[in-house]
């Protein structure tokens, strides 16, 4: 059966290209590059497709080098800077309110939802990385370092966690 979240050309496909992300745990832009490579040819132009795949892996790859130079370069007094910025942001950029149905899930499993999915927006993004993530009472504390306006990653993070949950939950 062939709908808007098992189309086509992606049913043609055993295990589906949302199973081999799911089993091997891949962050949006390697999952986005596997289903890219998967489809080839059966929706898109072949050259295209594969096209938009490289684009995925190079998004990753500079995600990773941008990470690794960041750490590698980043003074002392800035790692200082950065978590005073951190803390003065952290207070001042609102918060990300998740509302919809449960489907039947525990409060357990929907915090294991939300931070895997956390992780796996913040694992695709150039110069941010995941310091840690708390459970508060009723909410997520999200800490982050990096080259980058927090209440932009704020609102991407809420745009990105929002449209995936949705699939989800």
């Amino acid at each position: 059966m062939s709908n808007a979240i098992n189309p086509e050309h992606y049913n043609r496909l055993n295990p589906q290209p949302k199973d081999v992300i799911r089993a091997w745990g891949l962050n949006f832009n390697l999952g986005s590059a596997v289903k890219y490579i998967s489809r080839a040819g059966h929706k898109d132009d072949i050259v295209q497709d594969l096209k938009k795949a490289q684009e995925f892996i190079q998004f990753e790859i500079d995600a990773i080098e941008g990470a690794r130079a960041e750490r590698k370069d980043k003074p002392k007094h800035e790692d200082f800077m950065d978590a005073m910025l951190s803390g003065l942001f952290g207070g001042s950029v609102g918060h990300i309110e998740i509302t919809g149905k449960r489907n039947g899930k525990t409060d357990e499993e929907i915090t294991e939802i939300v931070d895997k999915t956390i992780k796996d927006i913040i694992s695709g993004m150039a110069g941010v990385e995941l310091e840690e993530i708390k459970e508060g009472n009723g909410y997520t504390e999200v800490h982050i370092t990096g080259n980058a306006n927090p209440i932009e990653v704020r609102e991407y993070i809420e745009r990105e966690l929002k449209d995936r949950l949705a699939m989800v939950l």
